[in-house]
This record gives C-alpha cells, structure tokens and sequence, in this order.
C-alpha cells in the first residue's frame, strides 16, 4: 500500500517510528534531496516533487466564514 507525506514529520502523525523502523530525526539527519530513497525491511521513503494549486487569498482560512 502507498502513502503520500509532503514532509517526513507527516509521516509521524500516522505511524510510529517502531512502524516504520526509522526516527523522523534520522530521516532529517540523511538529508534526502529530490529523487533520495531510504529504505528497510518495513518501508521506502522516497523524495519527489509534487506540484500544489497557489492559494487565492492566503490570509483567509479554510472552512472560515466572511459573515459575521
């Protein structure tokens, strides 16, 4: 099964380092650049470019309403 992060601290929100059989301090410490793999026996992190939609108004919060 895949799952998608756009950080390894995300990672850590939904699994356990016991889980994924690495800290999220040692992934930042290997400083995986674009295209950077680390794997194990429990999982491979890899490191790719994703392309996110620009927010329209950045100060405006989401779910937020203007009425007051």
């Amino acid at each position: 099964m895949d799952f998608f992060f756009f950080s390894p601290a995300a990672i850590y929100d939904q699994f356990t380092p016991l889980q994924v059989g690495v800290t999220q301090k040692a992934i930042y410490a290997m400083h995986l650049s674009r295209g950077g793999r680390y794997e194990n026996s429990l999982c491979t992190i890899r490191v790719v470019h994703a392309y996110r939609k620009k927010q329209q108004n950045p100060h405006r919060v989401a779910g937020a309403s203007n009425n007051p």
